[in-house]
């Protein structure tokens, strides 16, 4: 007969989650892959990206991704329109090269030369920034996770519960706004500090 009473492991709290309201529940969610490897911490707040819908830690830099368009210079053309109006031009590049023989008006998405580029097929390439993304304050780490360099990867991560500040990490040298936790409290996410014993 089995013993019942044979000791299978202990658990030792960590004092994340201090409170019964609101419910802790959590969902899968996806770490985006790393720059260098490393380990998320349970309790590590984490931020969806408004471009891939992935996480990252809370107080990480926002990405962004870029655009080009081409023209065709004709010798005698000194304007192109940009047609997506970007807020600034971040490049212009001229049969290959650098050029700083331009001005941008962001209003009209006119790049306008001091000398007209000389002829050839797509040889005027204007880079802007297409997109910048939003981190959203989103969830908090369920269990500790290697993350690597090569692939995202999948967690269970915390929706909703009471949890202690003191114990959740975010980003080094980032401090928790009242807009984070604005966004977090309509994720029915809570925080307080527990008292000591």
């Amino acid at each position: 007969m089995a013993d019942l009473n044979k000791n299978l492991g202990t658990v030792s709290p960590d004092d994340l989650v201090i409170g019964t309201i609101p419910r802790v529940d959590y969902r899968g969610r996806t770490i985006r892959k790393l720059g260098t490897a490393g380990t998320i911490k349970r309790g590590t707040i984490m931020a969806k990206s408004s471009v891939d819908g992935k996480l990252v830690m809370l107080g990480s830099a926002a990405g962004s991704t870029s655009a080009e368009q081409k023209f065709n210079g004709d010798g005698t053309a000194k304007v192109f329109t940009v047609t997506a109006k970007p807020a600034s031009i971040t490049g212009v590049k001229v049969g290959g090269t650098a050029s700083d023989d331009w001005t941008y008006d962001a209003s009209t998405g006119k790049i306008t030369f001091g000398t007209a580029p000389a002829a050839g097929t797509n040889n005027v390439v204007a880079t802007y920034v297409a997109s910048v993304e939003e981190l959203i304050p989103d969830c908090i780490i369920a269990d500790d996770v290697e993350v690597g360099t090569s692939t995202d990867v999948a967690v269970a991560a915390y929706v909703s519960g009471n949890f202690n500040l003191n114990k959740c990490i975010v980003a080094d040298d980032y401090t928790v706004t009242e807009a984070d936790f604005d966004e977090l409290r309509r994720k029915n996410i809570m925080f307080r500090k527990a008292l000591p014993y």
